[in-house]
């Protein structure tokens, strides 16, 4: 029995949630994936799926082994790490992710500088939003990440690199405009306007349920977007208001083609982060892009 094979198929049915996805991911069939399964569980003795269930569920037994199988590839990703550190290789690698906006804002400009120093370190790129960086890091995909939340899952840590303002965006074409100018402060104008909302795990939509929990307001919200670049850009066509950080408008095309509101600092003022998964060892590489990026702003 090759454990190290059918340990890579349960961590792979874990995050997709079922057998078919898992098997698609691995290349290989789903009566050979729950084979495999059923051979490490009768190897272990005890289930560690029930696979009946919809969607599947993990036993008792099978979140503890899984739990040990993510800290024996921590350990192992650790000592790839302590052993690359320590070679006299000159092929050292950074992966680097963040939202878009924050990738185009922020990471660009330090890593240019960051190559002026280490010509010999290559830079990875990843443009994702934060609850998939955080599963990314969790993994070992991605050493480091642009957050726009100091509040992530136990064992991450953060560094502050800049604060920022959230701004609301209203397409110019809107009359709602003429009142928000006549009354600035009065957002009782937004009444059921049309608000291109951001999914429920991010943290720039838990701001907008909080002002609009605040002023009272309703919106009608039947576009969702998970990254805050999109938005901007439904709004410049008029879909809908839009709440986007400064850096998210100061970086878009289409943010001349919206009136734009500051919001109020106790809700829409934030700490923008460079983050890290400290369940597994960060080179020295991406130490000196963390110090490097912190140094920038």
């Amino acid at each position: 029995m090759d454990i190290e094979i059918y340990n890579r198929y349960i961590l792979n049915v874990k995050e997709c949630g079922n057998l078919t996805k898992a098997a698609v991911k691995l290349g290989i069939s789903q009566p050979a994936l729950s084979a495999g399964i059923s051979k490490l569980e009768q190897k272990l003795g005890f289930q560690i799926f029930i696979r009946k269930s919809n969607p599947l569920r993990i036993t008792e037994e099978g979140a503890a082994y899984i739990e040990y199988l993510k800290k024996q590839q921590y350990l192992i990703n650790e000592y790839k790490q302590k052993v690359a550190d320590i070679s006299e290789s000159r092929n050292r690698r950074v992966v680097i992710g963040g939202p878009v906006v924050y990738v185009e804002s922020l990471i660009t400009k330090a890593v240019h500088d960051f190559r002026q120093l280490y010509q010999d370190c290559e830079i990875v790129i990843k443009n994702e939003s934060v609850f998939e960086l955080v599963e990314m890091a969790e993994r070992g995909e991605v050493d480091c990440f642009i957050s726009t939340s100091g509040n992530l899952p136990n064992g991450f840590s953060t560094r502050e690199i800049k604060e920022e303002r959230i701004f609301l965006g209203v397409p110019k074409a809107w009359t709602i405009n003429r009142q928000l100018q006549e009354n600035p402060g009065d957002y009782r104008a937004l009444e059921n306007m049309e608000l291109i909302s951001m999914e429920s795990n991010q943290p720039l939509q838990k701001g907008i349920r909080q002002f609009l929990k605040e002023y009272q307001i309703s919106m009608s919200q039947h576009v969702t977007v998970n990254q805050v670049s999109t938005g901007i850009a439904l709004a410049a066509m008029g879909t809908g208001a839009v709440f986007a950080s400064e850096e998210a408008l100061k970086n878009s095309k289409y943010s001349g083609q919206l009136e734009i509101y500051p919001l109020p600092e106790a809700i829409f003022a934030r700490s923008i982060y460079i983050a890290f998964y400290e369940g597994r060892y960060i080179s020295k590489m991406c130490q000196a892009f963390i110090t490097l990026l912190q140094k920038e702003e």
